[in-house]
């Protein structure tokens, strides 16, 4: 019986560290929770997190082209380099079509960020604000560039 408890006691104490191990890697290298070097104070993390609400639809880019609308468009941009016109223009769509946004500058994000723009479904990596018109699971067009795309969602 003793043998029994001890047991017990010892693989509960293993599933406890491996969710803690689990927990602390998604943390650091996932969602960047842990270990951020920016130095954001406490009161820039909820001006940024009221900023991020303002934008309708916003989205993981893994989640880009497994969205229940069967035709709907994808802006992806960066918040820290894009123009207010181009901010102020995803603000304030109102069109048809259902607009998502992914802000390529979230550590969740981060896969989706290159040196140059690859506009495929297999590999999509984003140098500039790219839109991306999504039709039954694949890119029907896109548009780079921050003025082109307020052409195209005003």
């Amino acid at each position: 019986m003793k043998e029994e408890v001890k047991n017990g006691i010892v693989l509960c104490i293993c599933v406890i560290l491996i969710l803690v191990i689990v927990y602390f890697a998604t943390a650091i290298f996932m969602t960047g929770e842990i270990g951020n070097k920016k130095g954001v104070s406490k009161k820039n993390t909820t001006t940024t997190e009221s900023a991020e609400s303002e934008y309708n639809n916003l989205i993981m880019a893994s989640s880009i082209f497994s969205r229940p609308e069967s035709n709907y468009m994808v802006v992806l941009f960066s918040k820290k380099t894009a123009s207010n016109e181009l901010k102020e223009a995803i603000k304030g769509y109102s069109g048809d079509t259902k607009l998502y946004v992914v802000n390529v500058d979230e550590p969740i994000n981060k896969n989706i960020k290159g040196d140059v723009d690859n506009i495929t479904k297999d590999n999509l990596k984003v140098k500039e604000s790219v839109l991306l018109v999504i039709e039954n699971g694949d890119i029907s067009s896109s548009t780079i560039g921050g003025a082109n795309i307020i052409g195209k969602i005003k």
